[in-house]
């Protein structure tokens, strides 16, 4: 994908990773292309029409939901500032195209003002030389939608991050010269654009490079299209887009540059800095489709002819094949040479023995033969004998050349060095040299003479054979040229090449090798200067004890087979790939490709494949590698070993309350604490979340590993002091032991994490070891679980309601919604027989909202029956202490508009309320402020102090049934619920006792002070359609008119 390996979540690069870094090759270029392809897989060549931008409107309202802007970006939004937004012709990023903002970053500011309900307005005209110089003031803009974010800007920009990326690439004409690299630039003229970061590097690194400045893009495009310029060095992903719609059909890619990346950010006035952060906010949130939502729209489909990749091999390997054809031809000749001088030889002894003998080989020699007296330019002197072959060779019948000297024949500027030649012979007697002669037609034909004297009748004769070299030095001017591109290419290689020739002792063994030659890039790669290692042995250039690698480099050279390996080079701290081919008679050559990104990103997706990302603990992959060879390990030490799965208790509380960064840092610090609990040889890892599995190994007994356990408890449940947070958490531990437990190892670890949960259904911080009775048990806790989420699926739950009443004056005030399940088989099930199977648990809020939803909506439907009845639910403080309860409450209210405030009010158990005194004064005082009354229920069985009542923000205090059951009876039940009246008293709380079975038990409530009241001896639960009809005919008990005044009675009972 497009998208960055590194940081933010929200740069996008128009190239792979590969491609990033100073060297980038024509690999990267082709999978950017490809990049580009697959982004807009179904677009036509040309750019997308672009409807109205309402199509933006569903992901902005999905963003408004997400981006949380922080106090300053809210305090700034609320100034209703309105965004000047800077467009330019900067396709395809941001552009005018019938007379309207369009482009890529064009569409990102659209999306960013429609998420904060920005008024923004796009400004054109404004050139980027004052573009900087007017930002925030009245004739320019208040943010720029691409700029670079170098350090010199910071003073005058608020940079965003970096969000749109795209390498440096060479675009040439399809015809034009061969270019793989800048270098290959020398000379000619390139265009760039005017104010771009890249003319610097270019100037200072290829200064033989003519460059020539461009206003735009389209401009540069255009003077090369037109032959104005030889190259044009920019952005691959602006270069691609004008090629494709602006018709420039002769350009194509030509090759990478080392020059990096394109980077734009957005830029916003110096004085708005919350809006850059917002921007970034908004950018990190976006996810991978809804970028590729904007990209795709833009990037048209690459053109394949933009890198003609035919032609570039094609060249390659005719300039290899040329040169081996041409060196082989060279060898032929010189092996022919030297045969023929042999075969010339022999007929000038023969001639000298037979005259006969002589005349026929003469005339059948296939090279040219002449006899002439000496000669000079003073005393030229004619042919005595030619044969057949120099006739035919300058076009002159024998007569006509018997009539002339051989200076007649000699090209005229051949004739200075003549007077040299002749002193020379005459010394030498031989002489071997190169003339040019004229044919008839003035042709010059180049001949190589071997040239010798002879005496003959008394007179000194010159005996010369020449032969027709035209042949040869076409071949030669060939190789020479084979030989300066080769020697080109090896000098501009990328890779590292080091010749090499073997030494041998007398025994023929290889003992040792000498570098003959290396090319520059061996050099820079290696670091070792030329001059330094050519002519020295193996072991003195590489500065080791003995040659590295005599063996392997010995065996390629001897056998012609060609090897290549990997190796690491500790002096440099680098990786190389070493292609090994046999050269020359007993040499080899070495080929070095730096592969240390290769190695280092291999070890990376190893790290990642094996181990956990955030803690460094071994995963799932390695731990199942582990297990296996732990159980190998027990078996053949007959020990016990023992799996133990680990879950943090509470975790997703801190993870809820103080987000995932602070729970990141918990889960580190856990799996710190964990490694230096155990011992090296035991694993620890991490499955995900805050799940770990830990491997004891080596114990004997089963009771050997309780200290371990014990101690890892000890361990996790001190404080983590966070910042300014100190966070208490402990651990449930499950354990299964092998080989006691003979299941494999999924079973095993399946079996320790049913023991996990058994050990906090027991209690949390504690080890539970896992027995098959306790197998079935989780079993059909899990199907009941299974259950009960298909009951609420199909609407199988009910809700009764318990009356509330006001006993003093005989009214009835509301009514408790308590749930039960209609089962299709079972009948109708009281809640006992299913709420604990859910707590802690994610049914528990969801039965619990439906609860909230069905309360609410039986209220409405009451009211509009002309029953105004207040209703209270039962709220599991879990539930309650939930990431987003308060929101979600908040949504059903709003739901219904024509309930009063006051109309739903929640009852909390009190015991499981106070497990987070702070939470739940938090969450209880969002609740009040919704208009929504909070009642303590069974208030008096928990762990309660009057601290902690004094700070919750309850409105109404239960007392629990089972002190009213026996109140008559039970002296202290009586004092217990005195006291409790008494302290709702003195801290202005409302007080209602529930469990009321008889009359007395309510006339003595109302004595002691507490006139409200439920309980089955005023009315049992009933479905909602029965609530109406008992209203209407309740009926107050009459001993509860005797009542007295509370606080008489009270002072009455204490004396």
């Amino acid at each position: 994908m497009l998208r960055s390996a590194n940081a933010s979540a929200s740069t996008y690069t128009f190239c792979p990773d590969g491609m990033r870094g100073r060297r980038t090759g024509w690999g990267a270029v082709l999978a950017a292309t490809l990049a580009l392809a697959m982004s807009a897989a179904l677009a036509a060549p040309q750019i997308l029409q672009l409807p109205d931008a309402d199509w933006l409107a569903p992901l902005a309202a999905s963003l408004a939901g997400r981006v949380a802007p922080d106090a300053g970006e809210q305090a700034w939004l609320a100034q209703g500032h309105a965004v000047r937004i800077r467009v330019a012709d900067v396709p395809p990023y941001h552009f005018i195209e019938r007379n309207q903002a369009q482009g890529i970053a064009v569409d990102y500011a659209r999306l960013l003002c429609r998420t904060h309900h920005l008024s923004c307005r796009f400004v054109t005209g404004i050139p980027w030389v004052d573009a900087l110089e007017t930002l925030g003031q009245a004739n320019g803009a208040d943010l720029l939608l691409t700029i670079y974010p170098s350090a010199e800007r910071r003073a005058q920009v608020a940079f965003t991050q970096v969000y749109l990326r795209a390498p440096w690439v060479i675009f040439t004409r399809e015809n034009g010269p061969l270019v793989t690299q800048i270098a290959d630039l020398d000379a000619r003229r390139v265009a760039v654009e005017k104010g771009f970061a890249i003319s610097d590097p270019l100037h200072r690194d290829w200064p033989g490079v003519h460059l020539e400045e461009s206003n735009t893009t389209e401009q540069a495009l255009e003077r090369l299209a037109t032959a104005q310029v030889d190259a044009y060095i920019g952005n691959l992903v602006t270069g691609i887009y004008l090629i494709s719609n602006r018709g420039f059909d002769n350009l194509r890619i030509a090759a990478p540059t080392p020059l990096g990346y394109h980077e734009q950010a957005m830029g916003v006035r110096p004085d708005w800095q919350p809006l850059a952060s917002l921007i970034d906010r908004t950018l990190n949130v976006m996810s991978e489709a809804e970028h590729g939502a904007i990209r795709q729209r833009w990037l048209a489909r690459p053109d394949e002819r933009l890198v003609n990749w035919r032609t570039f091999w094609w060249i390659i390997t005719g300039i290899s094949a040329l040169a081996i054809g041409l060196l082989g031809s060279a060898l032929l000749w010189n092996r022919r040479l030297r045969r023929e001088i042999r075969e010339r030889q022999r007929a000038e002894t023969a001639l000298r023995e037979s005259d006969t003998r002589y005349r026929a080989l003469f005339e059948a020699a296939d090279d040219l033969i002449f006899v002439h007296p000496l000669a000079s330019p003073e005393s030229p002197a004619r042919f005595i004998e030619v044969n057949e072959k120099i006739c035919a060779c300058l076009g002159y019948s024998r007569t006509e050349l018997l009539q002339r000297s051989p200076l007649d024949l000699l090209a005229p500027e051949d004739l200075v060095e003549v007077p040299g030649e002749v002193e020379t012979l005459l010394r030498e007697r031989r002489l071997v040299f190169e003339k040019r002669l004229l044919t008839r037609s003035g042709e010059r034909i180049p001949l190589e003479f071997h040239a010798c004297l002879f005496e003959l009748g008394g007179q000194t004769l010159v005996l010369s054979i020449a032969r027709d070299i035209r042949e040869r030095q076409r071949a030669e001017a060939a190789l020479r040229d084979s030989h300066a591109r080769f020697q080109s290419l090896f000098d501009h290689m990328n890779e590292g090449v080091a010749l090499h020739e073997l030494c041998f002792n007398a025994a023929g063994e290889a003992v040792n090798y000498i570098l003959r030659g290396v090319n520059p890039a061996y050099e820079t790669i290696l670091g070792l200067p030329a001059e330094a290692v050519l002519n020295q042995t193996g072991d003195v250039a590489y500065a080791t004890a003995e040659p590295p690698y005599l063996s392997l480099y010995a065996r390629v050279a001897l056998t012609g087979e060609a090897e290549r390996f990997e190796t690491y080079f500790p002096p440099l701290e680098k990786w190389f790939a070493i292609s090994v081919a046999p050269w020359g008679a007993r040499g080899f050559a070495t080929l070095f490709t730096d592969i240390t990104a290769r190695q280092q990103q291999q070890r990376q997706l190893e790290q990642l494949a094996h181990y956990d990302a955030l803690t460094g603990l071994p995963n799932r992959v390695l731990l199942a590698d582990r297990l296996d060879m732990a159980l190998a390990q027990t078996e053949r030490d007959q020990q016990l070993l023992a799996v133990c799965y680990l879950d943090l208790d509470g975790f997703k509380a801190v993870n809820d309350r103080l987000g995932h960064e602070v729970g990141d840092q918990v889960l580190v610090e856990v799996a710190r604490r964990l490694q230096e609990t155990l011992r090296g040889a035991d694993t620890v890892a991490r499955l995900g979340g805050d799940e770990f599995v830990l491997l004891i190994t080596g114990l004997d007994t089963v009771e050997d590993c309780a200290p371990a356990l014990e101690r890892l408890l000890r361990v996790l449940a001190q404080p983590y002091a966070l910042g300014h947070e100190r966070i208490n958490l402990s651990a449930s531990i499950g354990v299964a032991l092998y080989p006691l437990d003979q299941g494999d190892p999924d079973s095993l670890l399946r079996h320790a994490d049913q023991a996990m949960y058994a050990a906090k259904q027991s209690g949390r911080n504690i080890y539970h070891l896992f027995d098959a009775d306790q197998d079935q048990r989780t079993r059909s806790h899990r199907e009941a679980l299974v259950e009960i989420r298909e009951a609420l699926e199909r609407g199988e739950f009910r809700l009764y309601y318990q009356p509330k009443v006001d006993m003093r004056h005989g009214t009835v005030i509301g009514a408790e919604a308590l749930i039960r399940w209609q089962h299709p088989q079972r009948g109708l099930l009281p809640p006992s027989v299913f709420l604990p199977l859910i707590d802690d648990h994610d049914l528990c809020c969801a039965l619990g909202n439906w609860v909230l939803a069905e309360a609410l909506r039986q209220m409405v439907e009451w009211q509009q029956q002309g029953l105004v009845l207040p209703v209270s639910v039962n709220i599991a403080a879990w539930h309650l202490q939930q990431a987003g309860f308060v929101e979600r409450l908040r949504e059903l209210l709003a739901a219904v508009p024509q309930l009063a405030r006051g109309a739903l009010s929640l009852e909390v158990l009190e015991t499981a309320t106070l497990a987070d005194i702070e939470l739940a004064g938090r969450v209880l005082r969002e609740c009040r402020q919704l208009g929504v009354p909070v009642a303590l229920d069974d208030f008096g069985t928990g762990y309660s102090s009057l601290t902690y009542f004094k700070r919750l923000p309850v409105d109404i205090l239960k007392i629990d049934q089972s002190f009213v059951r026996d109140m008559l009876d039970d002296p202290e039940d009586l004092a217990i619920i005195a006291g409790v009246i008494g302290l709702t008293e003195a801290f202005q709380r409302q007080v209602i006792a529930e469990g009321v079975e008889k009359a007395e038990q309510g006339l003595l409530l109302m004595h002691l002070g507490c006139d409200l009241a439920q309980g089955y001896g005023i009315a049992r639960p009933m479905p909602a359609v029965a609530i109406p009809d008992w209203t209407r005919h309740f009926c107050p008990e009459p001993l509860w008119a005797t009542a007295g005044p509370p606080r008489v009675w009270r002072r009455q009972l204490s004396d």
